[in-house]
């Protein structure tokens, strides 16, 4: 007899699978699909046991069927002309983890079982062995090899299949945890194995290449977490429908029993190449050996792929089929063929009803995608649902390869394409059938052969002809990498890809149209975004190929004047040392008679806004916004600061833009040197640019430019530092003639957040539809979950639960899960964010976290440089380089035993004021001269202070960053000061660093939070919402979404920017890719007032549809996994 089978599925009683994943569901979903014998998965859980035993019965031998009065009710719910006998067969997965041969092995492997008298025997011996009731795929710490072995002492008849062995975290063959061959794991048991499971990323093709696989059966399934994923892959047999049956089949007993399978295309399989999930890096097996195995973007190891594995232990070519391969066919699942047919998320209404029509009127999904006649499925009333199928017959689709747990894509259509071939079929295509008058939903045969139609193997793979498409743009992204002369302004929304499609546009340049790489410039606001622009670039140019200037605004700015320049000073002052410099400056001003009633904050505000627009002390400062501050104060404030950092050879970050932007306005030569050298300019984030940062860019790039910029309005969130929107909005009368083209496809976030996200954005504008959004066709959780606490203190707590229990505590259980689409699936640490709005909440949500277990890292340069060992070695560094301050000198009142006062350090600093010295003149001068108002003694303390620092000097010249910062350790009482993890960052930071100490100081002060954030380390994300700008995670939380948090209202009688507010929520809430959750309050201690909170009115913008609310913390469950050893 003729049928399909599916031997691997779970339960609901499995990690992040779905509740509905019970006995019932999966009959009726397997009747659907098309499959006739199912798995029942997961029968060694103690309560999906009890459901076996309860709801089926004996069937034929060693198969069980479901009970008759339970099918009747389910057999109602399927379409008459799907309907069939479906078979249960006792299959369950074990997950093994051992060490073996000096490693940790790690592997999957499925159990069959010929009776539920075997099953139960099963049970108990591994229930003797380590924990089986926490999850419906238990974890033992057990050799596969004495595994088997038990399962061949428990029943003659039962077998072992290896699972997905090509996987590479968690099969037999899989790159990180497996072994080269059966044999090594197997032992003197290998003969016993006769059947291996491919996986989801590779296909017979890609197995045919080993030939040590060619004596086993090679089967394919779903290993569905679902029902709806029932059957997408799964086995064809010519056999006696039962137990046995099956067995020989596989075991070659019945030669003509087990026929081949159906296949998910391998490409869209989640570890199908290489690459690294993290950075969103993915390259092909010839490229990562080019790459010395390692990721481009952070020097991380690649995820080897299944292709690279295959690569390793291959010893036929590409193509040969070995003698007696079984055919096999590719298939994509019909929902996804209709999404994209429709171009709509495959959950979607049109999908769903569409689906629906066509099961009932061709049968199930799978005679639908491998039987139906291409003239019948052109007569659905689908237009192109024919010429789909029929390409994915041919194999004739494009991929975008899965790669380090992220799921590929497989397109079947172009977008150009698809409108066209809509168009020819809408004079072909008939409407469809009204459902009762359908004669193939009337006249159905329930009992039709499912597999009837002979078919036969694709062609094996071309993977020289699927290179290109590893980098495959949309279209949209091909319009802007093919744009060639002229300004373009390119609005690209949350996830469209945008580092990506401009860095492939300067390839483009470079290869296509050969624009020399020096003639190209692009400008970033962090230097992330700008490691991740150069990392790319390299990884898709050839080996040794030059590379445009990539660098931030600040930073290409420092560049520019440093060249030709050596007397110009390049010391960067960060922001507490700015700080210190204006603290000065308000008691200069003071001690001249001036009442200064101005805070250090607001002075220094008042001049970062003077500057940005670039304004002068004495230019009219009476436009700047300062809330009730005295103008002409600020101005004589402002005249004293910059005196005390000419006078100290300093500069701040504004000074860096201010000084360029002056320069090209007054030196027409350099000027004109700078345009010619930089034909084609890009520009990161333009929304978000200030008015020196908008005239750097019109000097650096006339009206007549190649100029690319890229941005989006809805993410503009920096008005408070003086960016502003309009010059983006204005860009196309700044350059007539520029050519605008929108991103519009994410590949982040889940339709659902991306939803959400929009109804937030446009709320007080215009309705959503009214507006150009974001969509991904990315489906998973449909919500948003709402967590509501009593206490700021409760709603830490409650977060700290939620992420352990979505990682699965501290066992086993989050090194041993993949990654999925959808569901509270196991992560990692590093999966989370927690994002909010004032530093303070981070410290409270950092203390409970940690006191919790809760690794995290806290992505904020203020907490970073406030920390005192770190700010003392870096102030010494400065010392060291010739580029400190007086700020510095203030740092090492305990550098040496025995330390020096305070009073002795500020009277040096004031004696250099007054004698006009920077600090490395007055340390020389310090030794020599005698230092007015100060004691000698005290003064004799100071110079031992400073020729310490002479000697440490002279000790480090010639070393390395990294060697200077060991020597200051050792030589200094800091190494007792810091603590080793404090100190990691910095150190990671020198050794890879190629620049000498001042220059790699100046990268040090330039950066910002986000340039802080480590995705190599194994920690929840903490940082503020603006800092979050970049960076994306697979589960976010924003916290304190409470009024005046979130929008935030920064002092009584100022609420700032609502709408501003309002684009920081949007681009928080579209950090995230897979779950978003939103949490609250009720009351809050912030800037020493407790107050009653209500939740931020952003929440209430979002549809009721799209929200779920928690009002209750997550309670535990009772059972535990056990630790294995």
């Amino acid at each position: 007899m003729k049928f399909i089978a599916d031997f691997h599925i779970h339960s609901k009683y499995s990690r992040a699978t779905a509740k509905n994943l019970d006995l019932e569901n999966i009959h009726k979903a397997a009747q659907i699909k098309g499959v006739s014998v199912i798995a029942t998965g997961d029968f060694t859980h103690p309560a999906w046991w009890q459901e076996i035993k309860a709801k089926l019965e004996p069937a034929e031998d060693g198969l069980f069927a479901l009970k008759p009065d339970v099918a009747r009710i389910c057999d109602t719910q399927v379409p008459a002309a799907c309907r069939r006998l479906i078979r249960y067969l006792l299959v369950t997965e074990i997950s093994n983890i051992y060490k073996k041969n000096g490693r940790t092995r790690k592997n999957h492997n499925l159990v069959f079982m010929p009776s539920l008298d075997a099953a139960e025997r099963f049970n108990r011996r591994l229930d003797d062995m380590g924990n089986i009731r926490s999850d419906g795929r238990p974890i033992l710490g057990l050799d596969a090899r004495n595994l088997l072995e038990v399962v061949l002492e428990t029943s003659s008849a039962a077998y072992l299949v290896p699972a997905h062995i090509w996987t590479p975290w968690f099969s037999l063959l899989g790159s990180k945890s497996g072994f080269d061959s059966i044999a090594e794991c197997f032992e003197d048991l290998s003969p016993y194995i006769f059947a291996l499971e491919t996986g989801l990323s590779s296909d017979p093709p890609m197995n045919w290449r080993v030939s040590a696989l060619d004596r086993f059966t090679l089967i394919s399934n779903s290993d569905a977490h679902s029902p709806a994923k029932i059957g997408r892959e799964a086995n064809f047999f010519n056999a006696e429908i039962s137990y046995m049956g099956i067995r020989n089949a596989l075991a070659g007993a019945d030669a003509g029993g087990f026929q081949g399978t159906i296949e998910f295309f391998p490409e869209e399989g989640k570890y199908h190449i290489d690459g690294h999930s993290a950075c969103h890096f993915r390259c092909m097996p010839r490229q990562t050996r080019g790459l010395g195995q390692r990721c481009p973007v952070c020097n991380k190891p690649l995820v080897l792929g299944v292709l690279y594995r295959v690569d390793e232990l291959a010893d036929r070519s590409e193509g040969e089929r070995p003698p007696g391969a079984k055919p096999y066919t590719s298939m994509i699942p019909l929902e996804e063929i209709l999404a994209e047919v429709f171009q709509t998320g495959a959950a979607s209404k049109r999908v769903r009803n569409t689906y629906v029509q066509l099961l009932q009127r061709y049968g199930a999904e799978l005679d639908i995608l491998r039987t139906i006649p291409r003239d019948d499925l052109d007569r659905s009333g689908v237009a192109l649902l024919g010429e789909a199928v029929e390409r994915m017959r041919n194999g004739a689709v494009h991929f975008e390869p899965g790669y380090d747990g992220e799921y590929g894509q497989v397109r079947i259509f172009d977008d150009n394409e698809r409108d066209e071939l809509k168009g020819q079929a809408a004079l072909f295509c008939m409407p469809a059938a009204e459902k009762q008058d359908d004669p193939l939903v009337a006249g159905a045969d329930v009992n039709a052969d499912p597999t009837a139609t002979v078919f036969c193997g694709q062609p094996p793979h071309v993977w020289a002809q699927r290179w290109d498409q590893v980098y495959a743009l949309n279209d949209q992204q091909q319009r802007v990498v093919d744009h060639f002369q002229g300004a373009l302004l390119i609005v690209a929304g949350p996830g469209t890809g945008k580092t990506r499609t401009i860095t492939c546009r300067m390839a483009a340049l470079m290869t296509n149209r050969q624009v020399p790489a020096a003639s190209i410039l692009a400008v970033t606001f962090t230097k992330k975004a700008a490691r991740e622009m150069h990392a790319r670039l390299a990884a898709d140019l050839p080996p040794g190929a030059d590379l445009p200037t990539i660098n931030t605004f600040h930073g290409l700015c420092r560049s520019l004047l440093l060249e030709g320049r050596e007397d110009f000073p390049a010391t960067i002052v960060d922001d507490e040392g700015r700080a210190a410099v204006m603290a000065d400056a308000l008691k200069q001003v003071g001690a001249s008679g001036c009442a200064v009633k101005m805070t250090v904050a607001a002075a220094v505000d008042g001049v970062v806004r003077a500057k940005q627009q670039l304004l002068a002390p004495l230019d009219d400062l009476s436009g700047l916004p300062l809330a009730g501050q005295d103008h002409q104060l600020l101005a004589q404030i402002y005249a004293t600061y910059q005196e005390l950092l000419q006078l100290q050879n300093l500069l701040d970050f504004e000074d860096l833009i201010v000084k360029t932007v002056r320069r090209l306005e007054t030196d027409a030569a350099w000027r004109h040197r700078l345009q010619q050298r930089f034909a084609h300019i890009f520009v990161d984030e333009f929304q978000d640019i200030n008015f020196g940062q908008y005239r750097l860019i019109r000097l650096l790039a006339p009206g007549s430019a190649n100029v690319c910029v890229i941005g989006d309005p809805d993410q503009s969130i920096y008005g408070f530092r003086g960016s502003d929107v309009r010059f983006f909005k204005q860009f196309s009368d700044d350059y007539p003639g520029a050519h605008s083209i929108r991103l519009t496809r994410n590949y982040r976030s889940t339709d659902t957040i991306l939803q959400a996200a929009y109804q937030v954005a446009y709320a007080r504008t215009l309705t959503v539809t009214g507006r150009v959004t974001t969509f991904s066709g990315i489906q998973g959780q449909p919500f948003v979950s709402i967590l509501e606490a009593p206490s700021a203190q409760a709603e830490a707590v409650l977060i700290g639960r939620t992420i352990e229990q979505m990682v699965g505590g501290t066992g086993f259980h989050a090194i041993d899960f993949g990654k999925v689409s959808t569901g509270k699936e196991e992560s990692s640490f590093a999966d989370f964010a927690v994002l909010y709005r004032t530093g303070e909440q981070g410290r409270l949500l950092a203390e409970v976290l940690r006191q919790a277990g809760i690794p995290c890292q806290q992505v904020s340069r203020q907490v970073y440089s406030q920390n005192p060992g770190i700010a003392k070695l870096m102030a010494l560094l400065r010392i060291l380089s010739d580029q400190a301050s007086y700020m510095d000198m203030n740092q090492l009142v305990d550098l040496t035993v025995p330390g020096i006062s305070r009073e002795t350090l500020d009277g040096f600093k004031a004696w250099g004021f007054a004698t006009r010295q920077n600090l490395t003149q007055a340390l020389r001068a310090a030794i020599r001269l005698p230092i007015l108002g100060m004691s000698l003694s005290r003064q004799q303390r100071l110079t031992v202070l400073i020729r310490m620092l002479h000697c440490l000097k002279s000790d480090c010249a010639g070393r390395t960053v990294a060697e200077i910062i060991k020597r200051c350790l050792a030589q200094t009482t800091l190494g007792g000061q810091i603590k080793s993890e404090d100190l990691q960052p910095l150190l990671a930071s020198a050794a890879a660093s190629q620049e000498n100490l001042a220059s790699f100081l100046a990268e040090q002060a330039l950066q910002c939070d986000t340039d802080l954030y480590r995705p190599d380390v194994e920690k929840v994300a903490l940082m503020t919402l603006h800092a979050s700008k970049g960076l994306e995670f697979n589960f976010v939380f924003i916290a304190g979404c409470e009024e005046d948090l979130i929008p935030f209202r920064r002092c009584e009688g100022f609420a700032g920017d609502h709408e501003e507010e309002r684009r920081l929520f949007f681009v928080a809430m579209t950090r995230a890719k897979r779950e978003l959750f939103l949490s609250w309050a009720g009351k809050r201690t912030l800037f020493g007032t407790t107050t009653l909170q209500q939740y931020s009115s952003f929440i209430d913008d979002i549809g009721r549809q799209l929200k779920s609310f928690t009002a209750s913390p997550i309670r535990k469950k009772v059972q535990q996994q056990l630790t294995l050893f």
